[in-house]
């Protein structure tokens, strides 16, 4: 893996970008970080990519707990390339949103590329102990598209033992999501026009694991309000301290 200098850095963290194979990505570090101390895995939702400013809000937080956090470009977002497939379900994304449309089948679509993402995020874990990097324990923090690649993180590796996720629904997760028995803090906005509420709800009753929490607020899909996003990061930072 190579690594090289980032800009990225904000009032109470530092950053360092990487690449590994064809994913780049960036490890944030608050100052006060122990060495071989815990890390949260932040997947970006769609159409974003590893700085983006909801990412580095969540670095913020977390960085106030002393907890370093990791962040990748998903495939075709970010540095990378979108594929001719995800162009044009792109554009039918956005079609169909100003005719009002359904847009169900296309999230599912996305959902369904979950399992290779998560590959990926397994093969950096991999790697950082490889290159003698200490990762305690590991937490991930994904919602939307990062919320997918969540679920089939969770399900494959057991290495994630807490998750905060949400604004996702059943489709294209229904095999992974009760193998999924770490911690689970799952956001739901309750008028979300991209994820039927009823298709959220079954994905939370589907997850294995024996602490789960539901946290439902009105609003749209972007909408989900600051209270929800410092209580994660104090949920996640919670658990990750016991572990």
């Amino acid at each position: 893996m190579e690594y090289f200098a980032s800009p990225a850095n904000g009032d109470n963290y530092t950053s360092q970008g990487f690449q590994l194979g064809e994913v780049p990505g960036l490890i944030w570090c608050p100052a006060e970080a122990a060495p071989g101390g815990p890390v949260v895995l932040l997947a970006h939702g769609g159409g974003q990519q590893k700085a983006a400013p909801a990412i580095e809000g969540r670095v913020g937080l977390l960085a106030a707990h002393g907890f370093a956090s990791i962040s990748i470009d998903a495939p075709g977002h970010g540095d990378r390339e979108p594929s001719e497939t995800q162009r044009a379900r792109s554009t039918e994304l956005r079609r169909r949103l100003t005719a009002g449309e359904p847009v169900t089948d296309l999230i599912a679509a996305d959902n369904s590329g979950a399992g290779d993402a998560a590959g990926e995020w397994r093969a950096l874990l991999d790697e950082l102990t490889a290159d003698g990097i200490g990762v305690g324990q590991v937490g991930y923090w994904g919602v939307s598209l990062g919320a997918a690649t969540g679920v089939a993180l969770l399900a494959s590796d057991q290495r994630v033992c807490t998750a905060v996720l949400g604004l996702v629904g059943i489709e294209g997760l229904a095999d992974p999501a009760p193998r999924v028995v770490s911690p689970v803090r799952f956001l739901l906005q309750w008028d979300d026009r991209f994820v039927p509420r009823e298709s959220a709800l079954d994905l939370f009753d589907a997850f294995g694991s024996k602490e789960k929490s539901l946290h439902a607020n009105q609003g749209d899909h972007a909408e989900v309000p600051l209270t929800e996003h410092t209580d994660s990061a104090r949920f996640l930072t919670d658990h990750l301290s016991r572990t």
